[in-house]
């Protein structure tokens, strides 16, 4: 008895084994969120982001996953229309949420536009580390892996670089750029590539190379059909050329670069964030000794907002005039200037040092973080590894125990054996000497009655041994494994088949035998008393045997009180489990 008080916790273990390994399957797949008004949103992302920042600033959200998803949109369109991005705390929410739910890509475009927030706000060192990990989230051996992302990644990462000053570490991030563009066979972003690459060269002050770069991107633009964009690139060459003083090919090269750039209205003011070129314009009218249309190019720039650069051209020109008055008035106008371009130079890299000092503070709490990590996954280990030893000594106990039990069966098989031997010698013996010896005629008859008492108990030791065993091994038969997965596991939703129903009954018939003729021997069960008998026999619960029949529990209770009467003469539904378990003892 004590082998069916054992096993019937292991399966009870092994159900919950399953159950758990559902629910953390369940809670690895958690997917984001859908909805419809989002994805709305998201297609006007890449074609009409200003379409899509109106659609999304009139919308709201309350569950998490649409509550992410609706930041993330926004931020992306934010970005785009160089617009106000959320706030960082909400984009490293929204971060974290991707990281723990989210796909590659989209856990890429959360660091990526956490990494835009920051660059906004002046911290360099955080939107770096921020582009490193959109990188190190993306899949690039997917096959849906967003190869455009990763190329924002890498120009956003070139354009802070830019900004720090640190042009080799801009021409690394450039030159990934341009593999990114070559994966994505994007021309254009291709060329775009080399003409940013120009920035860097300029900084380190190698002229050849700058040159270089820029009659190559010339050329793509021309052989690929934007001979405006190849145009718009004569900007640096024109510098040389004034300051080289090859003033007719800079005059060339300018009427060229006012005609078909595209970008001048129609009143000759160039497009904002192109105002350097009045400056080179006035240098090259100060060479010329047009000193009028000179200082008319300088105040235009003076009106743009650049006044070192405006004041330093005044200065020259009222120099070539020998104007004492004007040359005193913008030196010290200039002086003025550099003085606040050096301060404001000075407070970026203040605010620059001060933004790496948080960078090292944020990079010893991820270290600290990752110390952490490390000692979780070594606790992992070893909780797996005690499990692992806890699961092998209960199989090697458990092994061991079944082993002792098959030896204590095949011992008593052995006395039953040989007391049916004693038994038939002492009978023969007692025949022999019916009529000869009164006295040794009792002994014999005392002995044959002790051997009858002695086999009896064997019986009934050996009955109740096998019939455990079979129950045990009716148990793990692969058509209850079968029933088991159509009450509780992945076939749930399927009903057994009147072929299945068979397979289990000729199986128990086959198992247990002596129980199977006990149900059926002076009563005429239904078949699907029969059946729920059985089921009963293997623990299945009330509930799991009313699927499986495909009726309802009231329609149970009656088929159960039915049985009882015929196999128990009880008119009670309850002790039919009871009265099913205590037939195992008897048979």
């Amino acid at each position: 008895m004590f082998f069916t008080h054992l096993i019937v916790p292991l399966h009870s273990m092994k159900r919950l084994a399953y159950i758990l390994l559902s629910l953390l399957v369940l809670a690895g797949c958690t997917s984001t969120s859908r909805n419809p008004q989002l994805v709305a949103a998201d297609s006007l992302l890449l074609s009409h982001p200003d379409s899509a920042l109106s659609l999304l600033r009139s919308m709201s959200f309350s569950s998490t996953p649409d509550r992410m998803y609706y930041y993330l949109l926004l931020a992306d369109a934010a970005n785009k229309c160089y617009d106000t991005l959320p706030s960082d705390s909400i984009l490293q929410e929204v971060a974290d949420f991707y990281d723990r739910h989210g796909s590659a890509n989209e856990q890429v475009r959360a660091h990526y536009l956490l990494g835009c927030a920051y660059r906004d706000l002046g911290e360099a060192p955080m939107a770096l580390d921020c582009y490193h990990t959109a990188i190190c989230c993306a899949d690039t051996t997917a096959r849906d892996c967003n190869y455009r992302l990763l190329m924002s990644v890498y120009g956003q990462m070139a354009y802070v670089f830019h900004r720090q000053n640190l042009p080799h570490d801009e021409l690394d991030a450039l030159k990934k750029f341009s593999k990114t563009t070559l994966i994505l066979k994007d021309t254009l972003e291709y060329i775009k590539g080399i003409e940013m690459t120009v920035r860097a060269y300029s900084i380190l002050n190698d002229t050849i190379k700058v040159v270089e770069l820029i009659k190559e991107s010339q050329q793509l633009y021309i052989d690929y059909g934007y001979p405006y964009m190849a145009i718009r690139e004569n900007i640096i060459p024109i510098h040389y050329c004034v300051e080289k003083d090859e003033l007719d090919k800079a005059q060339s090269m300018m009427q060229e670069y006012e005609r078909e750039s595209g970008l001048f209205d129609t009143l000759g003011n160039i497009a904002k964030g192109r105002e350097a070129y009045y400056y080179i314009k006035g240098r090259y009218f100060i060479k010329k000794n047009r000193l009028d249309s000179a200082e008319h190019y300088m105040r235009r720039l003076l009106n743009r907002g650049h006044e070192t650069d405006a004041y330093r051209g005044l200065l020259t020109v009222y120099q070539q005039r020998k104007n004492t008055d004007s040359i005193i008035k913008y030196a010290r106008l200039y002086e003025d200037a550099v003085d606040t371009l050096n301060n404001r130079k000075r407070t970026e890299v203040v605010g620059q040092m001060s933004s790496m000092y948080n960078y090292q503070r944020f990079q010893q709490i991820a270290d600290k973080e990752a110390r952490n990590a490390e000692r979780a996954r070594y606790n992992s280990i070893v909780i797996l590894l005690c499990s692992l030893f806890l699961i092998i000594t209960l199989s090697y106990i458990y092994i061991r125990f079944r082993k002792k039990k098959n030896q204590r069966i095949m011992q008593l098989s052995q006395d039953y054996r040989q007391s049916l031997l004693d038994y038939n010698k002492v009978s023969a013996e007692l025949e022999k000497i019916k009529e000869k010896d009164t006295t040794l005629l009792n002994d014999k008859q005392n002995e044959v009655e002790s051997l009858k008492v002695r086999i009896a108990s064997f019986q009934k030791r050996l009955q109740s041994a096998n019939s455990n065993q079979q129950l045990t091994d009716f148990k793990d038969s692969k058509v209850v494994a079968l029933f088991k997965s159509k009450s509780t596991g992945s076939l749930k939703a399927t009903l057994p088949t009147d072929a299945e129903w068979n397979r289990l009954v000729k199986q128990f018939s086959r198992s247990i035998p002596s129980v199977y003729t006990a149900l059926g021997r002076d009563v005429l069960l239904s078949s699907t008393e029969l059946r729920l008998c059985i089921l009963l026999l293997l623990g299945f619960k009330i509930g799991d045997a009313a699927i499986l029949l495909n009726t309802s529990a009231q329609s149970i209770t009656n088929i159960r009180c039915k049985a009882n009467q015929k196999l128990f003469n009880e008119s009670t539904a309850s002790t039919l489990e009871k009265n099913l378990t205590s037939i195992l003892g008897r048979v």
